[in-house]
């Protein structure tokens, strides 16, 4: 049994061997993303998940997380999802359209009946610089922020009342 103490007030004692999670993250950004999936997987790895029980699935962009969610969501073999991906501002307004985009249809899908936990790991910063910095730990650690946020939510849902 692996004991997992999360950065916030919750601390996990489970035995996840079992546990199946995927992770959609996105090929645009790929390094702010890379440096996310590498934590992302670091974090489960250390809670005691198997390996082979972390899938990956890179889809081209944040507009096609939600679409790639449903899809794994619908198979219910995962006990969670995680998604990853970095909307950066650039000259335009886009980023503020593709990120309310992303984050209404991963809510809407997170209220489905039988939703497993969906974990928006999406980032919005205003350049690369601040990107960098929430995914390697400089300013944060969205990749293992959102491994913790997977297993407590995980943990919380199989609990018995």
């Amino acid at each position: 049994m692996a004991n997992y103490k999360s950065q916030g007030s919750l601390s996990l004692k489970g035995n996840f061997k079992a546990t199946r999670i995927a992770i959609v993250y996105t090929n645009w950004n790929q390094d702010v993303v890379g440096l996310m999936l590498n934590e992302t997987v670091k974090a489960l790895s250390n809670a005691g998940l198997v390996r082979k029980n972390i899938v990956e699935v890179m889809v081209p962009g944040s507009f096609e997380i939600p679409n790639m969610t449903r899809f794994l969501m619908q198979q219910k073999k995962y006990d969670a999802i995680i998604t990853l991906g970095a909307i950066i501002k650039g000259e335009t307004m886009h980023d503020v359209v593709l990120a309310h985009a992303v984050t209404d249809a991963l809510c809407a899908l997170s209220h489905e009946p039988k939703a497993v936990p969906i974990i928006l790991g999406v980032l919005t910063t205003n350049n690369h610089k601040q990107a960098m910095a929430r995914a390697n730990g400089k300013s944060g650690n969205k990749g293992k922020d959102c491994a913790e946020a997977a297993l407590q939510m995980i943990s919380l849902q199989t609990k018995k009342a």
